[in-house]
């Protein structure tokens, strides 16, 4: 039953993290049961055997109650780059491109990013639309 109720509130959690462009992990709470979930499932089936954890996902629905013919997350998140958060943070950014690994350019973005401009950056980076503008994979992270 613990197992049930757990996996329903991280549907929940999960499902509510689709307003905005935060990673769908960091809307879970707490922390570690999202991280230890598959560990928890396998020590279930361990003690309940594998006919009783066959009935897992029914039972996590029915108590989920959302609509599982739906996507949770109807959209592709990726993780920033430091230079693509700066860029998109307002800070400017040509010292990155064109050193892309200098250790001096990027603690320069990051004084710029944690000073005066860092409720600017907030905001920006809180407030990013969730699209894409490239096609190539390497183009994947929402501007």
């Amino acid at each position: 039953q613990a197992l049930v109720a757990l996996a329903g509130n991280l549907l929940t959690q999960s499902s509510g993290c689709s307003e905005s462009c935060t990673m769908p992990k960091r809307c879970l709470r707490p922390w570690l049961v999202r991280t230890h979930f598959g560990d928890l499932a396998k020590y279930v089936r361990g003690v309940v055997g594998r006919v009783a954890m066959e009935r897992l996902p029914k039972d996590v629905l029915l108590v989920w109650g959302g609509n599982a013919d739906a996507p949770i997350i109807p959209r592709f998140t990726d993780y920033l780059t430091f230079a693509e958060m700066a860029k998109l943070g307002g800070v400017p950014t040509p010292r990155i491109a064109q050193q892309h690994d200098s250790q001096e350019a990027l603690l320069d973005a990051a004084r710029e990013m944690l000073g005066p401009l860092r409720h600017q950056v907030s905001e920006r980076l809180a407030t990013r639309a969730c699209k894409f503008l490239e096609d190539t994979t390497a183009g994947l992270t929402p501007r």
